[in-house]
């Protein structure tokens, strides 16, 4: 600080007279302070239809339209009739396809899940008195929302026109599709901040190459001797999947604990 400013200032506060506290303001002051404080406990909470309705604003409205791009591909992919690309490949083809869109489809949801790390919104959203936990699991909803639509006219769309039965199908779609969820889930828990995206990404991709390559030069696996075994697999991804979110909540729960958190 300058030397002149800093007497400038020491004079001015010694000539400043003593503070004269009145204690009728002061008891008054911290009766209102009181009332204030016992109004605001009292505010009614937010209930979870009107918590959902505010994050489809800033949630619902970007995934569904990248989920509505998807449901194009769809069409064009798995269209009615001849016009669809699916018509151009042998049907032999149509299990791999399947199940590359199904995890195209899980790839939906990596944008939004942990954009607050990615933004460095976290600590807002925390001071802001959000939970976490319940933030999470409504983007997890909302992007729900719009999956299971997806995987529906997916699945409808491809039984009209493939001569696998209606339960592999859905097989060929469920079994990427959650593979891809419960991985993401887990990196969204256990990966290093700021990275969960690309790690997400990556895994996604890798999972497309593997069913291409499983489809290359281990053709059996999709065949229809090996239904039963996709079927205990989507049993045991359901069961990885509701482990997973119970592990991305439980992570979020810690932060708000956290003595950053409320």
């Amino acid at each position: 600080m300058n030397k002149k400013l800093r007497l400038e200032l020491q004079a001015a506060l010694k000539d400043r007279p003593a503070i004269q506290i009145s204690e009728e303001h002061l008891v008054q002051t911290m009766r209102e302070a009181r009332i204030a404080y016992q109004n605001r406990r009292n505010r009614e909470r937010i209930r979870h239809p009107a918590f959902l309705l505010r994050q489809v604003r800033f949630v619902g409205a970007p995934v569904w339209l990248l989920q509505g791009f998807m449901l194009l591909c769809a069409f064009w992919l798995f269209g009615l009739s001849d016009i669809g690309a699916v018509s151009n490949f042998a049907p032999r083809h149509l299990p791999v396809l399947l199940g590359c869109f199904a995890v195209f489809i899980a790839m939906t949801s990596i944008p939004f899940i942990g954009r607050s790390a990615r933004y460095r919104m976290l600590e807002t959203e925390m001071a802001a008195r959000i939970s976490i936990p319940k933030l999470l699991l409504a983007r997890i909803f909302i992007i729900g929302i719009g999956n299971v639509p997806l995987l529906t006219v997916s699945f409808l769309l491809a039984n009209t026109k493939a001569e696998l039965g209606t339960g592999s199908i859905a097989l060929y779609l469920l079994l990427p599709y959650l593979i891809a969820c419960c991985g993401c889930l887990f990196i969204q828990a256990y990966a290093h901040s700021g990275q969960q995206g690309f790690i997400c990404t990556a895994f996604c991709f890798s999972l497309t190459a593997l069913l291409f390559v499983l489809y290359k030069t281990a053709p059996v696996v999709y065949e229809q001797a090996s239904v039963g075994v996709w079927g205990a697999l989507c049993a045991l991804c359901v069961v990885l999947l509701i482990i997973g979110i119970y592990r991305l909540l439980d992570k979020a729960a810690s932060l708000d604990l956290s003595p950053n958190g409320i």
